[in-house]
């Protein structure tokens, strides 16, 4: 039997590891050539009052895609602001500058500028969060430090009481409650979810981040023969070496 006909039946098999990603990581991969063949961005819009009401209140309200999500801190928990029964999710928001406000007149809103300057710092934009089952009359929901409503219609519920919008709101859609409560987008962030580039000799590298955190994920696949799929870890183990990636506990 030839070589090429002994190769044509020989199965291969994609394997793969996953990595943290260190500083020196991305440097030394386009180092030894990778090219880069495409990449995922997230863009997130945020929204607000002309007074910044709901920051002010530690509220955040986000859009991604044509999904809602109003974040709600624990300030307006303590001022007796439940959530509604069922699906909610809990998150520890993480604190960070956040320089991307832009398109407020400055001048209608001097009364709160060392307030929203103290917000800016609260991340708006965890996406890291663990989902369970909350009902109203557990004393537990008082310990959260946030919940996220994201149905649009238990959105506009919650911020009519809170902004004590008048009129009936229920039949009203994301978009005209908007206008009759004064909200409006205040700044849009686009962050790259994921970049997926190719090394020489069919090394596939998938850099992932997620939500907010600067921590990065390396998935690196590589096509091996069925026969030499140890040998193929081998090799994974010796291109993390070279890429300073750091192997993750199972």
């Amino acid at each position: 039997m030839s070589n090429k006909q002994k190769n044509d039946n020989i199965h291969t098999v994609k394997i793969q590891q996953t990595y943290w990603v260190k500083d020196t990581s991305e440097e030394k991969m386009l180092a030894l050539g990778a090219v880069q063949l495409g990449k995922v961005v997230e863009q997130v819009d945020y929204y607000d009052t002309d007074l910044y009401d709901l920051a002010v209140t530690e509220m955040w309200l986000s859009k991604m895609g044509r999904e809602w999500k109003l974040i709600v801190g624990k300030g307006t928990q303590n001022n007796s602001q439940d959530p509604p029964k069922g699906k909610v999710q809990t998150s520890h928001l993480r604190t960070q500058k956040f320089n991307s406000v832009g398109g407020k007149n400055q001048t209608s809103k001097t009364s709160n500028s060392k307030t929203l300057e103290s917000q800016k710092k609260v991340s708006i934009n965890d996406q890291n969060e663990n989902e369970e089952t909350v009902d109203n009359e557990r004393n537990g929901i008082k310990a959260l430090t946030c919940y996220a409503l994201e149905q649009e219609k238990e959105i506009i519920a919650f911020l009519s009481q809170v902004l004590h919008v008048q009129g009936e709101t229920n039949n009203m859609t994301m978009e005209v409650f908007l206008q009759v409560a004064g909200i409006q987008r205040y700044a849009t962030i686009s962050n790259v979810t994921q970049e997926t580039f190719r090394l020489t000799n069919d090394y596939t590298i998938q850099l992932k981040t997620e939500g907010t955190t600067t921590k990065k994920t390396a998935v690196v696949l590589l096509d091996v023969d069925i026969e030499n799929v140890a040998q193929g870890f081998q090799r994974l183990e010796q291109l993390a070496k070279e890429l300073d990636l750091q192997l993750q506990s199972v």
